[in-house]
């Protein structure tokens, strides 16, 4: 009987010691899982990043006599505007500036400074490469093996080889020596590329009523469709400069000094020229509002008391009565 109960009693300790080694190991496989599953997010989507198929780098910008080659690790997708006419940008989508990107020492006549960042648009990464011109000038983005070639207008041209000429004391160069040495822009390869564009700005406010002009927009209140045309509303007269894009086609307004207090910030238009608009904060004090288009078409802004009203074609604006009454002028003492 005693070597009964000594078999029971040290039977229950074996017992109790496979429970506890038991739970001790549960324990350790979950601290494992949640360790795996915690500690290489980071990494994970480091490396995510890291080879991503769709990132791209632009490795160099290079200066090759009437153009500029901003070369990129793989054929790249851009959009290339003009914000202002002594401003030409490209726009490289999905694409990041190198670390050791150098700016040209030299530039091309006509462009006084070269600079590029990195930037964040509506969501989509890119890099942005601003040429601020010393004159205004129209310049043309075309795309090229694995690049973007921006090409100097000839007029440029005409004036560099003239300096150079006159310079080095040489003899006079006919128009039609200067013709000859204007070289000619790549091909643009199959991929679909934005095409360049002639931007359209409208920066003349409407005349102010006689009863004196309203008080500056500190608040964008609303973005409507009314019929054709598209109408953006403030607390007061906005500030705004508006510029077509292509690639897809759509018109930008930005508006600046407000603070965005549109609730929607994608509608849907159901009109045959434009199909949605976006709404959203492009810089801390400007915010952007997007009208994506069917397909290229010509524009207008006109400014109706704390209204702009943009439409298309050539088509009127509609009257929109103004809720906001400007300031009376002061009694003359």
């Amino acid at each position: 009987m005693v070597k009964v109960g000594r078999m029971r009693r040290a039977n229950r300790f074996l017992l109790m010691a496979g429970l506890i080694a038991v739970v001790a190991s549960g324990a350790d496989a979950s601290l494992w899982r949640r360790n795996k599953s915690n500690a290489p997010a980071a990494t994970q989507s480091a490396n995510a990043a890291s080879t991503d198929p769709a990132a791209m780098t632009l490795n160099s910008i290079d200066v090759d006599g009437t153009r500029v080659v901003l070369r990129t690790s793989g054929t790249p997708a851009y959009t290339s505007y003009s914000p202002s006419p002594d401003v030409f940008v490209v726009d490289l989508t999905s694409t990041g500036k190198a670390g050791e990107l150098a700016i040209p020492a030299t530039m091309p006549a006509g462009v006084a400074t070269i600079a590029a960042e990195n930037a964040v648009e509506m969501g989509t990464r890119l890099t942005r490469v601003t040429f601020r011109l010393s004159q205004p000038m129209n310049l043309t983005a075309s795309a090229g093996d694995n690049s973007v070639i921006v090409t100097m207008p000839f007029t440029a041209t005409a004036a560099k080889i003239a300096a150079t000429a006159a310079t080095n004391n040489d003899e006079p160069i006919a128009p039609t020596q200067i013709a000859a040495k204007v070289e000619t822009p790549a091909e643009p390869v199959s991929e679909p590329v934005a095409e360049p564009i002639v931007t359209t700005m409208n920066l003349e406010p409407a005349p102010a009523a006689a009863s004196g002009p309203l008080p500056k927009a500190k608040k964008l209140k609303d973005v409507a469709a009314v019929g054709s045309a598209i109408r953006i509303t403030g607390d007061g007269e906005l500030t705004y400069r508006a510029f077509q894009l292509a690639g897809p086609d759509r018109v930008v307004v930005d508006i600046s000094g407000v603070r965005n207090a549109v609730v929607k910030k994608n509608i849907t238009v159901d009109d045959s020229v434009v199909k949605r608009v976006r709404i959203g904060q492009f810089s801390p004090d400007v915010i952007r509002v997007v009208l994506d288009l069917d397909s290229k078409a010509t524009y207008d802004v006109s400014r109706q008391g704390e209204n702009l009203v943009v439409t298309f074609g050539g088509a009127p604006a509609p009257v929109i009565a103004s809720t906001i009454k400007a300031p009376a002028p002061e009694p003359e003492l």
